[in-house]
């Protein structure tokens, strides 16, 4: 039984060291071509125009004419105080925040209403060390997001710079 079984390993060896010599080994050339590295990070999309109204002063609103989503134009009334101030979009965009309502007090600096545009918007990343250092102002980015998987987004590096002990 030893002998079958030590002779059984022995086929397997010679078996395996046969398969080896007799695989071929294929030489390829490099191709020329431009450099791609993937860096992954966790960015935040943020818009580059955003309005909060917040007053200096305690006011009352009037009215309220716009609701969170709606789009607005430039020059549109947002809200209207009691006071005789009327708010206006500075900008076209999407209505943000509208904590309050019709009768309520906004105490000093708080948003009383919130827009932007987001429809011109840009994505700041949190890079590790390496990869910050690897990093250039001015290099082409293609972008893309757990939850649009298989989208792709062209776009470009226009800054890094530290902040809070991460970069950006």
């Amino acid at each position: 039984m030893k002998k079958i079984t030590l002779i059984l390993i022995g086929l397997l060896i010679i078996t395996t060291l046969v398969f080896r010599l007799k695989t071929r080994t294929i030489t390829l050339s490099p191709k020329r071509g431009p450099l791609v590295e993937a860096i992954y990070g966790v960015g935040t999309v943020a818009a580059n125009k955003v309005f909060q109204f917040r007053p200096g002063v305690m006011m009352t609103i009037h009215k309220v004419t716009v609701r969170e989503g709606q789009q607005v134009r430039k020059g549109d009334l947002l809200l209207s105080f009691v006071e005789g101030t009327n708010i206006h979009a500075p900008f076209a965009g999407t209505i943000t925040a509208t904590p309050f309502k019709d009768g309520e007090t906004v105490f000093p600096q708080i948003p009383a209403i919130s827009m932007m545009d987001i429809k011109d918007r840009y994505v700041s990343v949190s890079l590790e060390q390496q990869t910050a250092i690897r990093a250039r102002a001015g290099q082409v980015a293609r972008l893309s997001f757990e939850s649009l998987r298989g989208q792709f987004f062209d776009g470009h590096v226009t800054a890094l710079f530290p902040q809070d002990g991460q970069f950006l």
